[in-house]
């Protein structure tokens, strides 16, 4: 796994690179290569969302507020740490 994201790192060709073993720490393959798919997928969608999102606040406003997203399993995340694999 480690092997072939460096061989798509060198490509150059990908906006996002998801190992399974990175987003899920689960030893059964088919959830954790579900969950990779998910993040592949998402987390460029979701960085473009809260780029935009973030964009709306006055300057200064995110470094003073903490501003957390909720994940699919209720949790709260911190803005920067949020990705498709949530």
């Amino acid at each position: 796994e480690k092997i072939v994201a460096e061989v798509a790192k060198s490509m150059a060709c990908f906006t996002e690179i998801s190992m399974s073993h990175e987003v899920m720490a689960m030893v059964k393959m088919v959830p954790r290569g579900q969950t990779a798919c998910a993040a592949a997928y998402l987390t460029p969608k979701i960085t473009e969302y809260l780029a935009g999102f973030t964009r709306g606040f006055d300057e200064g406003l995110m470094t003073n507020v903490r501003l957390d997203f909720m994940k699919s399993d209720g949790g709260l995340t911190p803005v920067n740490d949020f990705g498709g694999h949530q």
